[in-house]
């Protein structure tokens, strides 16, 4: 059997992001391994097999280290995600609140939804 490696990718995530890992087998042919983040945060990966005569603890081990790191770079990706969309909506708003033409609409569109909130008409669809 040839040795299991990750590959650069799983390596790298592995490298960046994980403190200690805990593996253990689980009933006859399942492996369940944690990822202990250096954060703090765990996540949890697992394999099986069909056959619990063909269980390899190795084996086993690999491929739930390889789905708790697939799970990882889901966790990482949303991250990055969030942090790109974050710094976009602050741009864009800093841009919006020193723009004078579009924060006097603002004002005007505030003053007008107002307005129609304290008369008797219909919002949204509902009777006020």
């Amino acid at each position: 059997m040839s040795e299991l490696k990750l590959n650069d990718y799983q390596q790298m995530m592995y490298d960046e992001y994980v403190d200690d890992t805990y593996g253990q087998r689980m009933g006859e042919k399942t492996t369940v391994v944690v990822l202990k983040l250096k954060n703090g945060f765990e996540v949890v990966g697992s394999s099986g097999c069909v056959n619990p005569a063909d269980f390899v603890y190795e084996i086993g081990y690999h491929y739930a280290l390889v789905d708790a790191l697939k799970k990882l770079d889901e966790l990482v990706g949303f991250l990055r995600q969030e942090r790109a969309f974050s710094s976009t909506t602050v741009t864009i708003n800093n841009y919006i609140d020193s723009d004078d033409s579009v924060t006097r609409a603002r004002e005007v569109i505030e003053k007008t939804m107002n307005m129609i909130k304290t008369h008797d008409f219909k919002y949204r669809g509902k009777e006020k």
